[in-house]
């Protein structure tokens, strides 16, 4: 008998989870957690500091002429889109040098990235 009562309060719960889910939309998660903000798709947008491609080894962005340089060059490689830039994880990377304004309590960054399961150190975005 607590076997069947087991079972029925398991699918129950089965039940309720799926509903629950079926219903949760992306959009009721980020209200939940207090999640806001607005993406950024328009390269002339006044908000917008910088804009890389990355479909090149170093150059400028699309935004305001901020400069990237390289340090031992990234190799420029083709991607599943466009090209993209590979870095070997041990000594390329590239640098934004000069003055460069960013209000480092707020901001956002968006990268596709494939890392290699097994390197040392798969550093993004490091501010000096």
């Amino acid at each position: 008998m607590r076997r069947g009562w087991a079972l029925f309060g398991l699918i129950f719960v089965m039940i309720l989870l799926v509903s629950f889910v079926s219903a949760f939309s992306f959009s009721d998660i980020t209200k939940f957690f207090g999640i806001t903000g607005n993406a950024i798709t328009d390269v002339d947008n006044a908000n917008l500091v910088s804009y890389y491609n990355f479909d090149e080894a170093e150059g400028d962005d699309l935004k305001d002429n901020n400069e990237l340089i390289c340090s031992d060059c990234p190799t420029t490689i083709s991607g599943k889109f466009s090209d993209g830039v590979y870095f070997d994880g041990a000594k390329t990377y590239l640098e934004k040098t000069g003055a460069y304004n960013v209000n480092r309590d707020y901001y956002s960054i968006a990268a596709w990235i494939k890392v290699n399961p097994g390197d040392s150190r798969n550093t993004i975005l490091e501010f000096a």
